[in-house]
């Protein structure tokens, strides 16, 4: 397994603390990073339930949550060899100010801007200038806290993401709900846009602000693609194993199932987003495109000089690793193979590359599956 190492941890670390902003962007835009779930909104909100007048309200099931204080937008983090769902990327742990009330408690985390998420909630945060704001008031015996320069979101497995505003001041929102969002509208689902993308859209009610730049990221465009020249919630691209898959993801995984190295290739897409400010006040956000990638490993399975042949070992070591996933024979690889051969399993992420959808031009860039390292 792919497990980040403690270089790969110290580094993160180091890049992110006291890095230049050039270092911290080609850091970010290269590293697989699967934040913490973040499901948990603090008490120190203002939340929003419309009213319930009757069954023509579009959003009577859901909340939007505004996080009111500025210190209670902010995160410190620190990158550790964590566990979670993407083997093999880069993650971190989070405290809050009030629980790291002074500044020599805060000693190795880094400050960010950090937007949660709950499902059926739209939450929302809005980052102030560091022009007119350069720190971050605590009060109640919290320190204060320079203005962040770098920002992440909870972990987005299908959710939408905004970003809305002046490059100086941006308002950020993560929409998102725990199982289908066709479910849990009902027959509003199609009136409101018949897509979970549009749906969202509509809740959040900002993708038409005038004289304000909005940028967004919807599940299309890092978990469950939508096909070419469709518009049904069901037209997504996916893999053999019928699950939702990216068009690049689909591509990735059929460029590595042509390797004769390898095996029962997986390749199941998944995003982050960031943000990062520049030396000059401006800020951007980029959706990494990521990947957890599963495979075994075929190598050839070399004699001892001298020892004696064990055939029948031998033959069943052969059988079983040219068995395809559903227990059949791949008969194309037992004919080729002329030594034994033993499958080892790995799994890790990899980056497949980025869009910078606000404010930037919205173009993707990909990194050449060539040059992709696999463990």
């Amino acid at each position: 397994m792919g497990y980040a190492s403690k270089q790969q941890v110290d580094d993160a670390n180091q890049t992110l603390d006291t890095g230049s902003f050039a270092q911290k962007l080609a850091f970010l835009r290269t590293t697989p990073i699967n934040p913490p779930d973040g499901a948990v909104i603090p008490k120190y909100t203002r939340g929003y339930v419309p009213p319930k007048s009757d069954d023509t309200e579009p959003f009577q099931e859901f909340t939007k949550v505004k996080i009111d204080q500025a210190i209670d937008m902010i995160a410190f983090i620190k990158f550790k060899i964590v566990v979670r769902d993407q083997v093999g990327a880069l993650t971190f742990e989070t405290k809050s100010p009030r629980e790291l009330k002074k500044a020599s408690d805060r000693v190795g985390y880094i400050p960010i801007w950090w937007l949660p998420w709950k499902s059926r909630n739209i939450v929302k945060i809005k980052i102030p200038d560091v022009a007119t704001s350069p720190t971050i008031a605590g009060g109640g015996g919290i320190d204060p806290v320079p203005n962040p320069g770098i920002f992440f979101t909870a972990a987005i497995n299908g959710c939408s993401v905004f970003a809305v505003g002046s490059a100086r001041a941006v308002s950020l929102y993560h929409a998102g709900i725990t199982g289908e969002l066709s479910k849990a509208l009902g027959d509003r689902f199609a009136t409101l846009g018949g897509t979970s993308e549009a749906v969202w859209q509509s809740l959040v009610g900002r993708n038409a602000t005038p004289g304000k730049a909005v940028g967004q990221v919807t599940r299309s465009e890092y978990v469950a693609e939508r096909k070419p020249g469709t518009a049904g919630e069901q037209d997504r691209f996916k893999t053999p194993e019928g699950t939702y898959t990216t068009h690049r993801g689909s591509t990735f995984q059929d460029f590595l199932s042509g390797k004769t190295d390898l095996d029962a290739v997986s390749v199941s897409p998944w995003g982050c987003v960031f943000g990062l400010r520049s030396d000059a006040g401006d800020w951007s956000f980029t959706l990494m495109k990521n990947a957890t990638l599963e495979y075994f490993r075929l190598t050839n399975k070399k004699r001892l000089i001298g020892k004696p042949k064990k055939v029948q070992v031998m033959e069943k070591t052969l059988q079983w690793n040219v068995l395809k996933p559903d227990g059949s024979v791949n008969q194309a690889m037992l004919d080729g193979l002329k030594e034994p051969y033993k499958e080892s399993k790995f799994a890790t992420c990899v980056s497949l590359g980025y869009r910078e959808f606000f404010p930037g031009n919205n173009s993707a860039v990909y990194h050449d599956f060539s040059n992709i390292t696999l463990v």
